[in-house]
């Protein structure tokens, strides 16, 4: 993240009417990114590689994508009671490089998967995902009562069926993604995932990892915002809250069954948007976001803490009974007329996640006391300072 940012506005130098644009994009995408590393480090899954391994690859591309399911395996947190990895190639055969239980940490993956070797020959897909479909069973390391996903990375059209394969795979309640660096069959790639939404038709694989993790990560999560509407925030920075929000919906699957999004606004007093039971599609959420019109109070940042509790109650459509994963994102200047220790204590003690998000200007130390943990405090969302100060801000970055 901090190269992309260095790179980024080194290159943007000298087009000032860019720059704007361009720093508010790019501070919504750092918080963005830096949120799926947090959430992803509390993953508990079974993840395994389908590599294509024949003639067809290039050696050099053989090379990154060794590289790209490194990145994968260094996003998250390894071990047998976090997630597990698994590594098959295929060309005209399948060969096993590792199955889920063999390693339980980040080096020893690394050495695993750098040391593997292409095999060439054809592409037989079909065969290779009839052959992974048992690597996911407990006899080879795997926990049917987890989540459990197939990374097949492929650069072209396989010279058999696809389609019952990897149906049978997906009947077990595997969820499928397909990678094709080449672009060449997208058709083929809908069989193997079941649908276009988990279908990548990108080469840039290093930011290809931050989606393939941040898709992973954000499956059965349930997401509340708890946004300031105070006077305090000026309308240019309760716009960019809203953005904020609608970048990290567009970023997750929501449905019924994966993500689920709820808002609640607080000024002097708190009043919710919507519950996380009240809509099931990325747009139906944006455009209630967009429909949010600011409080303009004081800030009572305390009483909108003890509020948003109930958002996090079944009634309110919460899992967090069958142990979902509940994350509070709470996004302010950080300037409170209360106290937030013990309403944000209390909720971290009922297994919620906070984070917490400055915008304008801001009191770190009052972020820090909501989150609980530096780790999930983020002020370089500041986007007034980085207007302001860019040249500052980078000198910040590069140290």
């Amino acid at each position: 993240v901090m190269a992309f940012w260095s790179k980024s506005l080194l290159h943007t130098e000298g087009k000032k009417n860019k720059n704007l644009k361009f720093y508010v994009n790019s501070a919504v995408n750092l918080c963005f990114f830096l949120l799926c590393f947090l959430v992803c480090k509390n993953l508990r899954a079974d993840i395994v590689f389908l590599v294509d391994s024949s003639g067809s690859i290039h050696p050099a591309e053989f090379q990154r994508v060794k590289k790209f399911t490194q990145s994968v395996v260094s996003g998250v947190e390894v071990g047998l009671d976090a997630v597990r990895f698994g590594l098959l190639q295929f060309s005209s055969d399948v060969r096993e490089e590792f199955q889920l239980d063999r390693y339980s940490s980040t080096p020893a993956l690394h050495r695993a998967i750098q040391e593997m070797q292409q095999m060439k020959g054809g592409t037989l897909t079909g065969k290779a995902l009839s052959f992974a479909a048992s690597y996911f069973d407990r006899d080879r390391g795997g926990r049917p009562e987890l989540k459990q996903y197939l990374i097949v990375i492929t650069d072209g059209e396989s010279q058999e069926p696809v389609k019952m394969p990897a149906k049978a795979i997906r009947d077990k309640g595997i969820i499928v993604y397909a990678i094709d660096m080449l672009r060449a069959n997208n058709s083929q790639l809908v069989e193997i995932a079941g649908t276009q939404d988990r279908v990548f038709l990108e080469n840039n694989l290093e930011f290809l990892n931050k989606k393939i993790l941040f898709e992973i990560c954000s499956q059965e999560n349930y997401l509340v915002f708890l946004i300031d509407g105070s006077e305090s925030i000026s309308e240019n920075n309760f716009s960019i809250m809203k953005n904020f929000m609608k970048e990290i919906v567009d970023s997750f699957i929501v449905s019924k069954d994966d993500v689920h999004v709820g808002v609640v606004q607080y000024s002097q007093d708190p009043q919710k948007e919507f519950s996380l039971k009240d809509f099931y599609t990325s747009t139906s959420i944006k455009d209630q976001i967009d429909s949010i019109v600011q409080l303009r109070s004081s800030t009572y940042t305390g009483k909108g803490l003890r509020f948003v509790r109930s958002l996090f109650e079944p009634a309110n459509g919460s899992r967090i009974r069958q142990g979902v994963s509940q994350n509070l994102i709470v996004i302010t200047d950080g300037y409170s007329a209360d106290e937030v220790d013990d309403a944000a204590m209390a909720l971290r003690r009922e297994g919620i996640l906070l984070f917490a998000v400055g915008v304008g200007t801001i009191n770190s130390f009052e972020l820090l006391r909501i989150a609980g943990d530096a780790k999930r405090v983020f002020t370089e969302c500041t986007v007034l300072q980085i207007k302001l100060h860019a040249s500052d801000f980078l000198a910040k970055v590069q140290q």
